[in-house]
């Protein structure tokens, strides 16, 4: 079960990963939009906060989702699909076994 739960630890850190890279591009394209001095300046900022939040919290919220999705392949990989059960008979027939 500790290899499960390290995959599901590395597979959500890769998915944090992706979200805040993202976030980091726009903000470093699109900061001069609140950073400049101009009458939009607060407007602008505001818009990218929500926007921000908006972002991590969908993100995050699929990283839960993909979690509980994971749990159900990895419970199907290591259920087995069939399961045999042999009987031994040790009776002696004819003096054999």
């Amino acid at each position: 079960m500790d290899r499960e739960k390290e995959l599901m630890d590395i597979l959500e850190k890769r998915m944090k990963t992706i979200m805040i890279g993202s976030l980091a591009r726009f903000e470093e394209n699109f900061d001069y939009l609140w950073e400049e001095d101009s009458k939009f300046q607060d407007k602008f900022y505001d818009l990218w906060q929500k926007t921000r939040e908006e972002v991590l919290d969908y993100g995050n919220n699929q990283i839960r989702v993909a979690k509980k999705d994971m749990e159900k392949v990895v419970d199907n990989i290591s259920k087995p699909k069939i399961q045999y059960k042999y009987r031994v008979d040790f009776r002696r027939n004819n003096n054999e076994y």
